[in-house]
């Protein structure tokens, strides 16, 4: 009996599946064309988004050996971020937003493959298998999180396709190897974090194949060998090529990036362990899946709300009935799926486990994948039990509900993304404001400005980035090779002017700079809603346990009520001041002491 996926398709096939996956890409669009209008050239990075633009700037300067920067300090492994957003980047005009057009970008492209794959695996019935748990997760992860070209959180919907690319090689689908190879290099150069669950998404794949090959016999074993042959040559050069810029840098120039992350690693370090592990999953197998209603939120202190009853797991039981009927009707290809996914479970929970000091929500927004895992798991069962005499009528009426979910969610995210308006709006005026002081009030002459980045770190990326686009070089101390590049390194003079950055909390309690200048300054005052936060972050530390950490939180959150919500200020001072500030910090070449040294 032939499979589902052996089954021709009709143009109608094709017809329903690029209108169901136009609907999930017409917000994407609607994003962008309202980002690219409605915003242009008025939105001010800052933060890491600044720094994204600046190393994206650097594409057309220098070749970029490293991804970005990591709390921890170092860099993830790869550029593959920066050299995605270049070219658009170029051909916009060097626009910021164009950053966030990008990620529409990256995510509208990962859904039409996705569809793409869904088709290919089981015609019309797969993609409804698939596409309605994609359209619940892009709905649940909402406008900001599609549009943001965050490394954390751009990966999300590739590592969906990787499952997807990597369950089609396991059913024997080789060429799509390739493509899993390009994608797994994207996802993890992104993001180590999700170098654990890629490898083993590739790991089953490369596994199905050899089983697939030692179960063959005579002809067929030698030809599916041959096939297997070309497949891995043509993805182990797409590996070399993408994974180039990294080879070179770690065994040419010797940047000690990639030795930096294996020591961190090795390293003993509080982790999260599995316990909070498994809390953290329970929230995708749970009775209220974050995938598909968006997520539980997070405490005062950042840490992400989790599901402490996560032994309810519905969507595992469910899971386990998929499998059961899989078995039944004997669908090797829906066997692997439920291995794919199962592997990956398994893998989320080792690298969750090992996630360092606290889980904030953007770590695990990707474990929302594995959730959407076990939907597809189920709606495929669901549809092998179907009796096949029953399944022209069972598509007949699950194709216009599936269309009517679709256009459902499709209004209410395109809504969302005209409601999302300019990213982080709170800090555009700030950003605005303190570039625009900044550059009016610099000494004339040539040279490299100076910025001090001890006080102000969301902020100072912004201001460099501001300057750079005015031709001004610029250089940071103490030197953050991780987060700003070597280019920006103390070494680069003479030296134009030095600025110093306080911001937040740091006012008032930071003294003004010797011989020091004011030339910049923005203060937010306190409204109704920043009031509210607080009080509502002062009742949920007073729930907490009496403890020391507790009683600061709390005096520190009571003077906030005090303060402007929002105090910047910008010192203009002598840039020997700032360069003998940096001697004396000893961190002259990176946040952590370089591996090869």
């Amino acid at each position: 009996m032939r499979t589902d996926d052996e089954v021709q398709p009709t143009p109608r096939d094709r017809g329903w599946t690029i209108g169901f996956a136009a609907l999930l890409v017409l917000p994407l669009v609607v994003s962008a064309v309202y980002l690219w209008f409605a915003v242009g050239t008025a939105y001010h990075p800052n933060s890491d988004w600044a720094l994204f633009e600046l190393h994206t700037r650097d594409v057309f300067h220098h070749l970029l050996f490293v991804g970005p920067y990591s709390r921890y300090g170092w860099n993830h492994p790869g550029p593959l971020l920066f050299y995605t957003l270049a070219l658009p980047y170029k051909l916009s005009g060097s626009r910021s937003i164009s950053l966030h057009i990008t990620a529409l970008i990256v995510n509208g492209l990962t859904i039409v493959a996705i569809a793409w794959v869904a088709f290919r695996r089981g015609r019309l019935p797969m993609v409804i298998a698939v596409l309605l748990p994609l359209g619940l997760l892009t709905h649940a992860l909402g406008a900001d999180v599609l549009r943001n070209p965050w490394n954390p959180y751009l990966p999300v919907l590739p590592l969906l396709l990787l499952l997807l690319l990597c369950w089609s090689v396991a059913v024997g689908d080789l060429w799509m190897l390739p493509f899993a190879a390009a994608v797994a290099s994207f996802v993890i150069q992104l993001h180590v974090g999700l170098l654990l669950v890629s490898a083993v998404f590739l790991l089953v794949a490369l596994a199905a194949i050899v089983v697939r090959g030692f179960r063959a016999t005579g002809d067929d074993r030698r030809s599916w060998w041959r096939r297997v042959l070309k497949a891995v040559a043509v993805s182990a050069g797409v590996l070399f090529v993408l994974w180039l810029p990294v080879l070179y840098g770690t065994f040419v120039r010797r940047d000690g990036n990639i030795g930096n992350i294996i020591q961190f690693f090795q390293g003993d370090h509080d982790t999260l362990g599995f316990t909070r592990a498994f809390q953290v999953l329970g929230l995708q197998w749970g009775i209220r899946p974050e995938w598909i209603f968006g997520p539980r939120g997070n405490s005062v202190v950042g840490v992400q709300s989790v599901d402490h009853h996560w032994w309810l797991a519905l969507a595992l039981a469910l899971g386990i009935v998929a499998v059961v009927v899989a078995a039944r009707r004997g669908s090797v290809a829906t066997l692997w799926l439920a291995g794919i996914v199962g592997a990956g479970f398994v893998a989320a929970a080792v690298a969750v486990s090992n996630i360092v000091d606290a889980d904030f929500p953007y770590l695990t927004r990707w474990t929302w994948v594995l959730g959407v895992g076990l939907g597809i798991l189920v709606l495929r069962a669901g549809w092998l039990a179907v009796g096949p005499e029953r399944r022209a009528v069972t598509l007949r009426w699950a194709v216009p509900v599936a269309g009517v979910l679709l256009v459902v969610l499709s209004v209410t995210e395109t809504v969302d993304a005209l409601d999302a308006g300019t990213p982080f709006p709170r800090l555009q005026s700030s950003e605005e404001t303190i570039t625009r002081q900044v550059l009016a009030h610099l000494p004339p002459g040539k040279g490299t400005v100076l910025i001090d980045n001890g006080h102000a770190t969301l902020q100072t990326p912004g201001i460099v980035l501001a300057l750079e686009k005015h031709g001004i070089p610029t250089a940071v101390v103490p030197s953050q090779v991780v987060m700003f590049g070597y280019d920006r390194d103390v070494s680069h003079g003479p030296y134009r002017a030095g600025l110093v950055t306080i911001a937040g909390g740091a006012v008032g309690r930071v003294k003004a700079p010797e011989a020091g200048t004011q030339i910049a300054r923005y203060t937010r005052p306190l409204n109704a809603g920043d009031r509210r936060g607080i009080h509502a972050y002062i009742r949920q530390t007073e729930g907490l346990p009496a403890s020391k950490d507790r009683t600061a939180l709390l005096k520190e959150l009571h003077h906030r009520l005090t303060l402007p919500a929002q105090i910047i200020e910008v010192y203009l001072v002598p840039p020997k001041v700032l360069l003998r500030r940096n001697r004396a910090s000893h961190t002259g070449q990176n946040f952590v002491r370089p591996f090869r040294s």
